[in-house]
């Protein structure tokens, strides 16, 4: 009878695809994100390689190798995927703390991208390698992403030469505060992470009675 979801780009698929009335549709925003509800922080000094499930990069494991040493002596901590790992953290504020030690994210597709940029922290997704079914690595693409592509703190490498040197940039200048604040702000919109999420599902549960 009611839907409850994530923010406003999945209310418009319940609306467009799957036929519900808009009104029967609330967005109160992930609940997941809560640890992002009050802004940016200073970045970090590190790198913190997202990873993607078991289907969608293959290599990475392999890409996180190379950048642990082409990017020594800077520490560069990797967060598998659940599905990788064999199990999901129901601990909600544990992406946020590997996020506060470092200065920027590289993943192929990831939602951490998205909490990053709610911190004021860059991205870069990596646009090569191994992709799914024999094609190249590019998941900027997809309707899902591509809002989150066009971030002006999230930046696409094609290369590997391409990579590491928007790291180096990124580690040697990190944002500013105001362009931090900016990159939240923009993220806002694709996220829906206002403060007081957990009380928009409480009161989206209640109107559904």
């Amino acid at each position: 009878d009611r839907l409850i979801v994530w923010g406003e780009a999945s209310k418009r698929h319940a609306v467009e695809q799957h036929g519900f009335a808009s009104e029967a549709v609330s967005a109160p925003g992930p609940p997941h994100f809560v640890p992002y509800e009050q802004g940016p922080i200073p970045p970090g000094k590190g790198v913190l390689v997202a990873g993607t499930s078991l289907h969608y990069w293959p290599d990475e494991e392999r890409m996180v190798t190379e950048l642990r040493e082409a990017l020594a002596p800077v520490e560069v901590a990797y967060r598998p995927h659940p599905r990788r790992r064999g199990s999901w953290d129901r601990d909600i504020w544990s992406v946020r703390r590997d996020l506060e030690p470092v200065a920027v994210v590289v993943a192929a597709f990831s939602t951490v991208v998205v909490e990053a940029a709610l911190l004021g922290r860059p991205s870069i997704l990596v646009g090569f390698g191994d992709g799914s079914q024999g094609r190249p690595l590019d998941h900027a693409h997809y309707e899902h992403m591509a809002e989150v592509a066009a971030l002006p703190g999230v930046f696409l490498a094609h290369s590997r030469i391409d990579l590491f040197a928007r790291l180096w940039a990124l580690l040697r200048n990190p944002m500013p505060e105001p362009a931090q604040r900016a990159l939240r702000t923009l993220t806002l919109k694709i996220a829906h992470c206002a403060p007081g999420i957990q009380e928009r599902i409480a009161c989206a549960i209640e109107a559904a009675r």
